[in-house]
Parts: C-alpha cells; sequence; structure tokens
C-alpha cells in the first residue's frame, strides 16, 4: 500500500473560445460525425482529452524549460526503441528481483531511476498515474443555453484541380463558442519535479494556448482555463488537522449547510476545512514553485 504524502486538488472552468469538436466515433441521422454526448445530450469533454494534451505538453516543454543538463536528468520517452515500457534487460532483472523480494522502496527507487518525468507523473506499464483527470461536464449556466450544438458542412478538395472533389461532402457536429465546463484534477504523490511538469501543462491552459479535440487546422478547439483554484493538503507532518482538513474537504462540510445551532462549531469546522489545507489560486502557486 503507498502512504498519500500529499495531494492537490485543481478545479476551474474551461471556456470554449472556439467550437469543439471531439469525435464519438457515431454517424447520426444528423451528423456524419457526432460528437461525444452525455446521456441527457449534453456535450462533454472526456478527462482522457485533457490528459493526453496535457502529457504532450509537458513531453514537450520538458527538455526545453526543466531538464538541467548539468545534472544528467532523464530525457523525456517518445515511445521508441528505448522508451520507459521497454527498459534494458539488465534494469528488467533487476527489477523482477525486487518484486520477488517485495521491496516497495527498491522498485519505487527503480521506477524512478529508470523512467522518465513524464511517465513519472502521468503513468506507465510499470506505475500508475500520479493524475486523475475527470471529465469536465457543463456549467450550470452553460446547461441553460438552448443551442449547445451544431453541424458544420465541408467538402474534400481535389489537390491537382484546387476544386470540389466530386461526391465529397461531408460534415460533422461541434459544441459551440463560449460554452463553459467544470475542469477538476485530482493529483497525489507529488514531488518537486511532477508539481513543476503539471504546472507547465497548466499554464499553457491558462494563457489559452491549447488546442482540443479534431479538426484543429480548421480552427477548432482553442480552449483557455479560467478561475483556476488547487486546494493542497500535506500528510507529511504529524498534523492531525490536516487529515481533519481533508475529512471536511470530503465531506464538503462547508457547502452543504450542516444543521449545527453552535455557529461557533460551524465557525470551526470553517476554520479547519480551510486552515490546514491551503487554497490558493493556480497562478499563485505557479509563481511560488517557479520562482
Amino acid at each position: 500500500m503507498t502512504l498519500i504524502k500529499n495531494k492537490y486538488v485543481f478545479t476551474g472552468e474551461i471556456v470554449l473560445e472556439s467550437a469543439l469538436h471531439i469525435g464519438s466515433g457515431k454517424v447520426t441521422h444528423e451528423t456524419d460525425a457526432a460528437i461525444l454526448k452525455t446521456a441527457n445530450d449534453e456535450p462533454y469533454i472526456p478527462g482522457s482529452s485533457l490528459k493526453g494534451v496535457l502529457r504532450t505538453i509537458c513531453e514537450r516543454l520538458y527538455n526545453v524549460a526543466l531538464k538541467n543538463p548539468s545534472f544528467k536528468d532523464k530525457d523525456i520517452c517518445f515511445l521508441g526503441e528505448e522508451d520507459c515500457s521497454n527498459p534494458s534487460e539488465e534494469a528488467k532483472k533487476l527489477f523482477k528481483k525486487y518484486m520477488e523480494d517485495n521491496s516497495v522502496q527498491k522498485m519505487a527507487d527503480w521506477i524512478s531511476t529508470y523512467t522518465c518525468p513524464a511517465c513519472q507523473l502521468y503513468g506507465s506499464s510499470l506505475q500508475a498515474s500520479k493524475v486523475i483527470v475527470h471529465d469536465a461536464y457543463l456549467t450550470d449556466e452553460s446547461k441553460k443555453v438552448k443551442k449547445k450544438t451544431m453541424v458544420r458542412h465541408s467538402v474534400a478538395i481535389d489537390r491537382e484541380t484546387g476544386t470540389a472533389e466530386q461526391g465529397a461532402k461531408f460534415d460533422y457536429e461541434v459544441a459551440n463558442k463560449d460554452l463553459v465546463f467544470n475542469f477538476k484534477i485530482t493529483a497525489e504523490n507529488l514531488e518537486k519535479m511532477d508539481l513543476k511538469l503539471l504546472l507547465l501543462g497548466l499554464n499553457e491552459f491558462e494563457k489559452g494556448r491549447i488546442q482540443l479535440g479534431g479538426n484543429i487546422s480548421k480552427g477548432l478547439g482553442h480552449v483557455q482555463l479560467k478561475n483556476g483554484e488547487v486546494e493542497i493538503f500535506d500528510f507529511s507532518t504529524q498534523d492531525n488537522q490536516a487529515k481533519e482538513a481533508y475529512l471536511h474537504f470530503l465531506l464538503d462540510a462547508e457547502n452543504n449547510n450542516l444543521d449545527n445551532k453552535d455557529s461557533n462549531e460551524n465557525k470551526k469546522i470553517d476554520t479547519i476545512s480551510r486552515g490546514t489545507n491551503n487554497r490558493i489560486t493556480i497562478r499563485t502557486l505557479i509563481s511560488k514553485t517557479f520562482k
């Protein structure tokens, strides 16, 4: 069993700066390419799409922004012959020995040595991800919008003639611009490099330098993370207040209007739920981490 040393809960809102197409792979009577929708026929953004883009950004930016050649930091793997899922035979034998000995700490040290920072954060065949990216559903305000999607029509162009190709008309569905989705990421046991790498990706989201989904060459998928906040729980100390804070976070004591006649007790609960955990903006955490 892995002990939880820390926990980060990132929240915010994803605003569509342009229309978005995340295909469901389904053809309907309305369109050739329907988007993903909930059972209530509302568009949503799957966590796998968000996580995939985050990981790609982190892999792209690590070497230019975080890697320190002086310390021989490990390169990001790009799933080639020497990727993290395919270590050397010598390394495999060492890991097998640690597994047989049930040496959890040595296995953890091995993973830290033989896997790249992206795989350590987002997971690989050897290690579970430290990050859970939740599906993003419409905010209450966006649920009230009457026209949430539309179908766009397009034609394939013949490269030789530069004209529309015969019989190549097609269409696709999009979620409309300005819709807003709830954003949430939960991360556990982040080391310093893990946090820096994750924040690099979130910074790109906040700056609006992200495109999600398909047909991005047509200008689709521009999104921006707004109102980003993070709650930080540090369990590395022996202070029980951190555990109490997280318990109240799980129970959502403040928002559920607990039936407690003692107003002083209510204030105490509020202090616990907000005191030992640290709720700040993502922008503030980025500034503190990279100062």
